[in-house]
């Protein structure tokens, strides 16, 4: 077998003189002595500086906390539920919340979802996390459920046939639409026909995950019947006009539909 190269045998230890005196070469004090610069194998070593700025940071996110706020901002594996009352300082523990996740864990602020009841609220939560992360809180994808919905579909809704210039019914503009319908059909916009009922059994429907436009399936007499028909009438019209109404089914049933076909949806509706 032939002899193993010089080069790859072990580098032998420094020798040591224990009859050196300390600190001169090869004692066994210099040996422990470390380098300019380099800490010793007993002294803790210095945070880097990210670390440094995340704690920083930490601290200040939790400083006005009290122990029960500052324990829901900080559990950050896996789901949470918080349950307040009013005056309890929920908006302040989401802003915290979001901004910890930010600041400290590293999730990437556009791929966080915050959703509120109104559109004052989000613009609060939104200011909020900017004040304790600075520039990065704007791209918090914060907003109400309908808000956040229109904005998606804009962006996606041509994978389901949605023009991105569309205008949102809101509950006036499905009545007037309704009475049209009404009206081009010979029908009394009055008793059973009346709009407020036609669109009450559209949202029940879609309430109950049923495509209103498919009613016809289940209707048991003339009136159901009719309900059908009006149905498919007024979702063709308010699509033709790219006017979806503001019903609150109709964004979320549009939005997970969008969702299910393309990816940067998925990012946001998910």
């Amino acid at each position: 077998m032939p002899e193993e190269p010089g080069f790859l045998g072990d580098v032998p230890p420094p020798a040591v003189d224990p009859e050196a005196p300390a600190g001169a070469p090869g004692s066994l004090r210099a040996l422990e002595t470390p380098a300019p610069g380099e800490p010793s194998a007993g002294s803790a070593i210095a945070p880097e500086p990210a670390l440094a700025g995340a704690e920083a940071l930490a601290a200040k996110i939790l400083a006005r906390l009290n122990p029960e706020q500052a324990r829901a901002v900080t559990m950050t594996d896996g789901p949470l539920l918080i349950l307040a009352g009013a005056g309890s300082g929920k908006t302040r523990v989401l802003a915290h919340r979001v901004a910890y996740l930010i600041g400290v864990r590293g999730v990437r602020p556009w791929q966080i979802l915050a959703v509120t009841f109104t559109n004052r609220a989000a613009g609060e939560l939104r200011e909020r996390i900017i004040g304790l992360v600075g520039e990065p809180g704007r791209d918090v994808q914060a907003g109400t459920f309908h808000s956040i919905c229109a904005r998606v579909l804009r962006r996606d809704g041509a994978a389901i046939g949605i023009n991105p210039r569309f205008v949102i019914y809101d509950t006036d503009d499905q009545g007037t639409l309704m009475k049209q319908i009404l009206k081009a059909q010979d029908l009394p916009a009055t008793g059973e026909f009346r709009p407020s009922i036609i669109l009450g059994a559209i949202s029940r429907a879609k309430n109950d995950m049923v495509d209103p436009t498919t009613l016809d399936v289940t209707a048991a007499n003339r009136h159901d019947r009719m309900v059908a028909q009006l149905a498919r009438l007024y979702h063709g019209s308010s699509r033709s006009r790219r006017r979806p109404c503001g019903d609150t089914r109709t964004a979320g049933d549009t939005c997970m539909s969008t969702n299910t076909r393309t990816p940067t949806a998925r990012n946001t509706c998910g």
